[in-house]
């Protein structure tokens, strides 16, 4: 077993906000102070690790000026917003029952937050959690694979992936919205001959509508836009190994 650790800080570049011709960028920079690259400090990143694949680690993370979305003029643009901490752990696990199954799981639990008020044209304050941040989310699946002949072998497998309640962009007239959890079950099978792979697939296999993205630039009527995973889709791949 190995254990570690790390300390340090560090820059993401600046965001330039070049929004349209009615909307010029110096009113924008007007409007939003200006958008500096942002400062993040890791002040603990520690974890441990098996020699097999599996592996489990833990980590917190302090942000000075977050880059975050706002409106200026029914436009979105990115602006500083203060500072934000993000803690949490990853999981990694995987078993392989006999010869021609494996099963794995992987899941992270991330708690993501303001650490001081953003500025008025965004909306958030100290506590609020980081827009479409799950703080649950989780893989669980399995693969098979079946020998037919000495150079024809059958696989399959299944994956159910999960994402916790999410909150959407800050809002300084409505305040964040809460998305609801959503899951999404991937399956493919095929067969293996020498350098060729034929699979088919489905993903989305129960056409889950999970919401990833709510309402930013307002309603229309009372209704809200949203964007949502991409509905089943069913298809056949073929692949070649080099």
């Amino acid at each position: 077993m190995v254990r570690w650790g790390v300390a340090g800080s560090g820059f993401s570049r600046h965001c330039m906000n070049c929004l349209s011709n009615w909307l010029s960028c110096s009113d924008a920079a007007g409007a939003l102070g200006g958008v500096e690259a942002r400062r993040a400090w890791n002040p603990l990143s520690a974890g441990f690790c098996e020699a097999s694949p599996d592996g489990d680690s833990a980590f917190l993370i302090d942000w000075k000026d977050i880059q975050l979305l706002a409106q200026v003029e029914g436009f979105g643009v990115n602006t500083n917003g203060g500072s934000a901490r993000s803690k949490g752990v990853e999981v990694t696990i995987g078993v392989n029952p006999n010869r021609n199954l494996s099963l794995f799981a992987n899941g992270s639990y991330v708690d993501a937050y303001l650490t001081k008020d953003a500025p008025a044209i965004v909306g958030g304050v100290k506590g609020d959690p980081l827009p479409y941040n799950p703080k649950w989310q989780w893989t669980l699946g399995g693969e098979y694979e079946h020998p037919l002949s000495d150079s024809l072998t059958a696989r399959g497998g299944i994956s159910w992936h999960y994402t916790g309640r999410r909150f959407s962009d800050f809002d300084a007239t409505n305040g964040q919205r809460k998305l609801d959890s959503f899951g999404q079950v991937d399956a493919h099978a095929g067969l293996e001959f020498g350098r060729y792979r034929l699979d088919a697939f489905v993903r989305n296999l129960t056409d889950a509508r999970g919401i990833v993205n709510l309402g930013f630039f307002g309603d229309l009527n009372g209704n809200l836009a949203a964007s949502v995973i991409r509905p089943r889709t069913v298809g056949v791949s073929f692949s070649v190994r080099q």
